[in-house]
């Protein structure tokens, strides 16, 4: 298991279910795993606990968790 930790801040506009305008910065650990098994790379944070995506590359992981979190927090309200 390659474990490696990445940072990256991404800006929400708006969070239309969350009662809030304008932007927040998010600031999120993100730690990227290879997929022996299945191949490919898989990108979970312990700050958000079930929020997870996959990608044939670690970017590619990333790239796809950046869209995860956006709908994790849009759909979960902030809770």
């Amino acid at each position: 298991m390659i474990k490696i930790p990445l940072q990256f801040e991404e800006i929400l506009s708006p969070l239309p279910k969350g009662g809030l305008e304008g932007e927040i910065k998010v600031r999120i650990r993100v730690q990227v795993h290879e997929d022996h098994e299945d191949g490919g790379f898989y990108a979970v944070t312990p700050d958000v606990p079930g929020c997870a995506s996959r990608g044939a590359t670690m970017e590619e992981a990333v790239e796809n968790f950046k869209e995860a979190i956006k709908f994790f927090l849009i759909e979960n309200d902030g809770h």
